[in-house]
Formats: C-alpha cells, sequence, structure tokens
C-alpha cells in the first residue's frame, strides 16, 4: 500500500514538473479578459513562453506565465542578438529591477518597478507607469544621461540631468511630481544659465528667477 502511493505521488509530482517546463510559442496563446490560454484549454496557462524572428530564426523573448499571468523573469533580444530589455512581472505587473540596452548593448535606463503596466513610455520608449526608487539613464555612447527618482509613477525626489560631454545641464527637486525648491539650469561650458525658485503649491516664484546668456 505505502509503495503504491509512493508511485502514484511520483507520477503526480513528475507530470506536475513537466507541465511547469512546458514552453510554447507566445502566439499560440488566446487571451480573455487580462489572462492567457492554451487554444482548446479552459484553465489560464501555466509555463514558459518564446517568441522568434520571423526573418532569421533568431529567438525574440522568453518568459512565463502563472495562471495566465506574466510572472517571472523576461527576456527580450534585438535582431542582431543582443539583449533588448530584462525585468521581472508579477500577477501581469512589472516588479522589480529592469534594465533596457541600445542595439549596441550599452545600458540604455534601469531601476524599479512596482505594479507597472507597461505604458506611458515617453520618448525613451521606456514605461514609466509603476517606476519606484532610484532611476538611471545613459546616452547610447556610454555617458550618464538623468539620474531620478519616482514613487509610484510619479517623479518624487532629485532629478538631474547631463550633457553627453558629462557636464551638468539642470537639476531640482520635485514632490509628487510638482516642481519645489530651487532649480538650476547650465550651459553645456558649465556656466550657469538659468536658476529660479518654486513656491508650495509648485509654482514658480517670479521673484526669485535668474537667468544669464553667457
Amino acid at each position: 500500500m505505502k509503495k503504491t502511493v509512493l508511485l502514484i505521488t511520483s507520477l503526480v509530482f513528475i507530470t506536475s514538473l513537466s507541465f511547469s517546463q512546458s514552453k510554447v510559442n507566445i502566439n499560440s496563446l488566446k487571451k480573455y479578459g487580462d489572462k492567457a490560454f492554451k487554444v482548446n484549454d479552459e484553465k489560464p496557462y501555466t509555463g514558459r513562453v518564446f517568441d522568434l524572428y520571423e526573418t532569421t530564426g533568431e529567438k525574440k523573448l522568453e518568459g512565463k506565465y502563472r495562471n495566465g499571468l506574466r510572472n517571472g523573469k523576461w527576456t527580450w533580444w534585438n535582431m542582431d542578438g543582443g539583449t533588448d530589455s530584462t525585468g521581472s512581472y508579477k500577477k501581469g505587473l512589472m516588479n522589480g529591477q529592469w534594465e533596457f540596452y541600445f542595439s549596441n548593448g550599452n545600458l540604455k535606463g534601469k531601476g524599479q518597478y512596482r505594479d507597472g503596466n507597461g505604458t506611458d513610455r515617453g520618448n525613451t520608449g521606456i514605461p514609466r507607469h509603476g517606476r519606484n526608487g532610484k532611476w538611471t539613464h545613459w546616452y547610447e555612447r556610454g555617458g550618464l544621461k538623468e539620474k531620478q527618482n519616482w514613487k509610484n509613477g510619479i517623479v518624487n525626489g532629485l532629478f538631474t540631468q547631463w550633457y553627453d560631454n558629462g557636464q551638468r545641464s539642470r537639476e531640482g527637486t520635485y514632490k509628487d511630481g510638482k516642481e519645489i525648491d530651487k532649480h538650476e539650469g547650465w550651459f553645456i561650458n558649465g556656466n550657469k544659465e538659468w536658476e529660479y525658485f518654486c513656491n508650495k503649491d509648485g509654482t514658480r516664484d517670479s521673484t526669485r528667477l535668474t537667468i544669464r546668456w553667457h
């Protein structure tokens, strides 16, 4: 009797392990509501997925689903085989550390997400929804471009930008998306271009504005 129970338990474990390690092309899944399903399967999909570039057959993405939602680590590659972006999901939302790359392999941006839905990409192509904590961005040639602080997808804290020659271009502090305290800007040669101060409501104090044109 004990041997029979042990055998059944082993078979269940092996079947479960095999199922959890299954891998399908993501394009073969169909979404109902916010969950993904295999065709002719009434249960939300759990397992690994992949996609390939049609023109080359090279890997395009790899990730995991749990109960029909993206979960765990996901990675995308560009057509040259280099990493495009990588990060983790939790119950279908972006959570934890994410990294984004230029096509030359240099880092484009990295930082943390909390319940990000992948929207609000702006002109960088990097989602802003759900950003949380410190974020850093670089120029394509590798120079530092920006350091930001976010809270629940809203700019919150010190925000600094640099020119691609390494000279600081602007700096200021935000609270809940509004400018506060002192903000400064510099010319590419390092000379001060402007500075202003903000009131508590985020409006600029017109009596404390300085502009230098040199």
